[in-house]
């Protein structure tokens, strides 16, 4: 009676680890053939399907109306910026500024605005070489001056990395809600992380 009583639970775990399995397989297919015909879309379901495999993120906004930028920026088009988090003497060394400064054109020693095809958003200032992290408050500020100079510049797609998340050391739950409103902007492409916080803390209506 005891082995058939084990017999009966370990069949029932295996049945539930299958049934999880053919879950998660069945939602990727969705995702995947129709969530959307755009090869770019599809290049980012593929990079992020850890986040899309929680129920908490099945998101119709995302899948149909969302301007993501990529989480691996390596090239860009000719009227795309790409917008990092900078320090405020513009010494670009690490993480995001260091690859805006080798590749798409960040000055040195510039750490606010639009350099070839960069936006430098600073989310840190600077003690002669040390650099500390600006308050929210700050970060904010800067925030909403980009924000500006995106709708002066129409003929430019921005897309924005995970701006303070770096070597500022906050989080997209710190600093999505900032771009709240880059959600309306025609040419702000936000990164998939901030796009999850917005919608899980309501700050933007998901249509589901």
């Amino acid at each position: 009676m005891k082995n058939l009583i084990i017999f009966e639970i370990a069949l029932l775990v295996i049945s539930l680890v299958v049934f999880l399995f053919v879950i998660i397989d069945l939602k990727r297919f969705i995702l995947d053939h129709f969530g959307s015909f755009d090869p770019y879309f599809q290049q980012l379901l593929s990079k992020n399907y850890d986040n899309f495999a929680s129920p908490n993120y099945k998101s119709k906004y995302i899948l149909t109306t969302a301007r993501i930028s990529d989480t691996d920026i390596t090239e860009l088009k000719e009227n795309q910026i790409f917008v990092f988090g900078s320090n405020e003497l513009g010494l670009h060394n690490g993480g995001a500024s260091k690859l805006a400064y080798d590749k798409f054109g960040a000055e040195y020693g510039k750490g606010f605005g639009i350099y070839g095809k960069t936006y430098a958003l600073p989310t840190c200032g600077n003690i002669g070489k040390e650099i500390f992290t600006f308050p929210l408050m700050e970060i904010e500020k800067q925030i909403e001056s980009f924000l500006q100079c995106t709708t002066e510049n129409l003929q430019f797609d921005f897309l924005v990395t995970e701006i303070g998340c770096g070597i500022a050391g906050y989080t997209p739950k710190h600093i999505a809600p900032y771009f709240a409103r880059a959600v309306e902007m025609p040419n702000v492409y936000l990164p998939l992380r901030f796009i999850h916080i917005l919608i899980k803390e309501n700050i933007i209506e998901d249509k589901i």
